[in-house]
Parts: structure tokens; C-alpha cells; sequence
């Protein structure tokens, strides 16, 4: 009984020890430190935690896609998108060429910027990834 007491003790010791930073040192893993953030991140980084997910980025343009209508017809023009997105890269993301950029086709097309800006495929952009200049396309749509 003894024995098992002692097991159990150690293995909570064991969960708390690795649930804690230095706890991750001592078990040999390298704690990650935190990335440094820039004023741009932190303009779409609601948690700041110094990178943005997918899924921030595509709130913060949703949120900017309402922003940009301002004629309230549920739909991106040329005019209304002036400076976040060329003639061409207007035509390419408008899947359904009606010459109008909906909701979706904005969507899919920070999605696809996203996917572009994260070179180093962890599922986050950090400063050095939104500065670039995949991420710097990225931005514009987001801001």
C-alpha cells in the first residue's frame, strides 16, 4: 500500500512539475518563449499572446469586411476595396466573376493569404511573418 501511495505522490508531483515552466525545464523539455509582438499584430491579436491564429484572422476580417460595405449590399467592390486589393487579385479571388467580393470569397481569400504569410507552417503568424511581404498582403485585408 505504501508503495502505491508513494507511486501516486510521485505522479501528481510528476503533473504539476510539467504543467509549470520550470517544471518543463526540469523534465528536459526547453520552455517556449514568448514571441516578440509588434503594434501591427496587436491591432488583430485580441489575446496577445504575441501571434495570430487562423481564427483570428479571420474574425478581425470579418469584422473588416463589414467595415469596408459601406453600401450595405453584402458585397466588396473595386472602390470599396481600393488599397487592400489590386484589379487582379480582385479577379482571381472573385470565384463566381460577378466582379464583387463577397463575404465567403473575402473569407477564402485570407485564408489562402494566411496559408501564404505562414512560412514556417505552425499555424500562427508572428511580427516577422507579418512583416514579410506575404504577410504584409495579408494585413491589408485585416486592418
Amino acid at each position: 500500500m505504501r508503495i502505491i501511495n508513494n507511486g501516486c505522490a510521485a505522479l501528481a508531483l510528476a503533473a504539476v512539475l510539467g504543467a509549470t515552466a520550470s517544471g518543463a525545464a526540469l523534465a528536459g523539455h526547453k520552455a517556449k518563449a514568448k514571441p516578440a509582438s509588434c503594434p501591427a499584430l496587436n491591432a488583430v491579436d485580441p489575446d496577445n499572446d504575441g501571434s495570430m491564429t487562423r481564427l483570428e484572422a479571420l474574425r478581425a476580417a470579418k469584422k473588416t469586411f463589414y467595415r469596408l460595405n459601406k453600401d450595405k449590399d453584402r458585397t466588396l467592390e473595386a472602390p470599396e476595396l481600393a488599397g487592400r486589393m489590386s484589379a487582379k487579385a480582385i479577379a482571381a479571388a472573385d470565384i463566381r466573376k460577378d466582379g464583387k467580393i463577397s463575404l465567403v470569397e473575402y473569407l477564402v481569400e485570407v485564408n489562402n493569404r494566411f496559408r501564404w504569410a505562414n512560412t514556417d507552417k505552425d499555424r500562427t503568424i508572428e511580427c516577422d511573418e507579418l512583416n514579410s511581404k506575404k504577410g504584409r498582403l495579408l494585413y491589408r485585408l485585416l486592418k
